[in-house]
Formats: structure tokens, C-alpha cells, sequence
């Protein structure tokens, strides 16, 4: 985890995994027809779900019980979201480390999941484009789906 250890840490951590998953699967229920109801256009409803709702398996859900290219939408926004979490996780560990009293006492570990996500994400974004490495993508997509089933 990006904050170093308290006491009351765990307790925290649980109220806030249990609500965050509440809220949200009270806003894939909720969203969806209020956003129909506002008249929003696919687009902007996709915005509003893939914005606003936790779990990626809830946008997919909600995004796709109004329309595909609303999914889409949603998806894409969350995916967005996640890659914004690379420099949050990093400056908020920093900060951590460095606004402590007993500073350097508490390490906070480099978060190797944002780094291979960011790696994975500049991968499957210029690979394709390569011309002497587009061969290469099918295969190479293809196990690391194959792995993360």
C-alpha cells in the first residue's frame, strides 16, 4: 500500500473498501436510466459511468445495459482513470515518506502494478505501429490475454 503503517490502518482501509463498492453499486443501479431520463447522448452517458462508478466489471455492466458505444465510452474513461493513478500513487508515497516526523524510518515500496500497467499500456500502443514489429503484436496480445485469465 502507498500509506505506511497506523494503527487503526486496517480498520480504515476496510470501511473504505466497503463503501467505495456500496456507492458504486448503488451508482451502476442508478446511473444508467438517470442518465436516459437527463437525455444525455451516448457519449456523454459513457463519460458519466466510466467517471463515476469504482469497479471496471460495474461500468462494463452499466455502460452496457444502455447501448455498446456507451460501454465503450465508459471503459475507455476508467481505463484513462487508472493511468492517472500512476503519478497520484508515486507523489502520494512520496509525500508520505518525506512529511513523516521520523523521516526515512518508513519505506514505501515502488508500486510495480502502476509501472507494468504504464509499461503494458505504451506496449500495446506503439508495437502495432511498428513496421518491422507488427508481426510480432498478435502473438505477444494474445498470451499475455491468454495470462491474465
Amino acid at each position: 500500500m502507498v500509506v505506511p503503517n497506523y494503527p487503526r490502518k486496517g480498520i480504515d482501509v476496510t470501511f473504505t473498501v466497503v463503501t467505495a463498492n456500496a456507492v458504486s453499486t448503488f451508482v451502476m443501479v442508478a446511473y444508467s436510466p438517470l442518465c436516459l431520463l437527463l437525455g444525455f447522448e451516448a457519449q456523454t452517458t459513457g463519460v458519466m459511468l466510466g467517471a463515476t462508478i469504482h469497479d471496471m466489471a460495474q461500468i462494463a455492466g452499466a455502460g452496457y445495459a444502455v447501448s455498446e458505444p456507451v460501454d465503450n465510452t465508459a471503459v475507455l474513461v476508467k481505463l484513462f482513470r487508472v493511468l492517472l493513478l500512476l503519478p497520484v500513487v508515486v507523489a502520494v508515497g512520496w509525500w508520505f515518506t518525506r512529511s513523516g516526523a521520523e523521516h526515512g524510518k518508513d519505506r514505501v515500496s515502488v508500486p510495480v502494478f502502476a509501472l507494468a500497467f504504464l509499461g503494458l499500456c505504451l506496449v500495446n500502443s506503439i508495437l502495432p505501429s511498428i513496421p518491422g514489429l507488427d508481426a510480432l503484436y498478435p502473438p505477444f496480445k494474445s498470451a499475455l490475454v491468454t495470462a491474465s485469465n
